[in-house]
């Protein structure tokens, strides 16, 4: 079922995630683990979602966007928080910031995420990795009732 925001959407590594983690995210796709929920549009791939560190009742999420690309919108933030408040009936989900990030922050604080501490030199380049999570009761972008 596609929206305005998006003509596909599938789960899985494809080649598509792959190029795009690797140009676009500070760890190489070989290296991370877990589940990908990834949106097209006309252009091709959009942004992908990678879901991992699952220890219930949370589980951790990493955005990969293609440069330009307008991906936050309720059409598909609805499926992002779906599959880890639904479909996993997680309590939690936690995004990991890089310090320098200036515009992430900006991003997940206006998703609705709060701050919660600081990973020091956790990241590449001994960057600080700051954490930020969001309840299931807090998370705006999905409705139960609708989704069940």
């Amino acid at each position: 079922m596609a929206s305005r925001w998006y003509t596909r959407m599938e789960a899985g590594w494809t080649e598509d995630v792959t190029a795009l983690v690797d140009a676009r995210y500070p760890y190489p796709a070989k290296d991370m683990q877990g589940n990908v929920l990834a949106f097209h549009d006309s252009k091709g791939l959009k942004v992908a979602f990678i879901y991992n560190r699952c220890s219930p009742p949370d589980i951790c999420i990493h955005v990969v966007a293609r440069e330009g690309a307008l991906w936050c919108h309720e059409d598909i933030l609805a499926h992002v928080f779906a599959y880890p408040f639904l479909q996993l009936k997680l309590g939690r989900c936690t995004v990991p910031v890089l310090s320098g990030n200036e515009a992430s922050r900006r991003m997940v604080e206006a998703l609705g995420f709060v701050y919660e501490g600081t990973l020091r030199r956790a990241g590449p380049g001994d960057q600080d990795i700051l954490l930020y999570g969001i309840l299931r009761e807090e998370c705006r972008w999905f409705n139960e009732r609708k989704a069940a």
